[in-house]
């Protein structure tokens, strides 16, 4: 869920035959057990890394002898192998779009130009203060879709 990625890739909203089998797929995994995060394809679904690169180290996953039997193998679903498969087969622009059908970002209006995030937020951690900015549109419902950047004031 990443408005700003969609911003980045220029907010496209393409609807086709693959971009709408690629979002019921979407759905699927989400819908799925473990699947809330985008389940073994959370780095390309939730963190939008919509390359080929990232698609297909989730294809690999991760069945080294080394691994097996550890919290950290995996291997895709079925229903995850057949959107990382959607995936590959269509374009970047595509990809964002479809992602942004999903997160409901099409009906989102356009970033103000040249208009900083002002920070909103102060909070203290063991005496370090730190400020948080609340910037971005609602989803659809009206509720406020939040970015949360921090800011650290030593460079630390």
């Amino acid at each position: 869920m990443c408005m700003g990625c969609w911003n980045e890739y220029g907010r496209p909203i393409i609807v086709n035959d693959k971009t709408e089998a690629a979002l019921a797929l979407v759905r699927q995994v989400y819908d799925a057990p473990y699947g809330g995060a985008g389940g073994h394809l959370h780095i390309v679904l939730d963190d939008w890394n919509l390359e080929d690169s990232s698609i297909e180290y989730c294809q690999r996953g991760r069945s080294d002898p080394e691994w097996l039997g550890t919290p950290m193998s995996w291997k895709l679903t079925d229903v995850e192998a057949k959107c990382a498969e959607a995936f590959l087969a269509m374009t970047m622009d595509e990809r964002a779009s479809c992602l942004a059908q999903y997160d409901g970002f099409q009906n989102q209006p356009e970033p103000a130009p040249d208009t900083e995030p002002t920070p909103e937020v102060r909070i203290y951690v063991a005496g370090v203060a730190l400020d948080y900015e609340v910037d971005g549109p609602r989803v659809n419902d009206g509720t406020p879709w939040l970015a949360i950047s921090h800011h650290d004031p030593k460079g630390t």
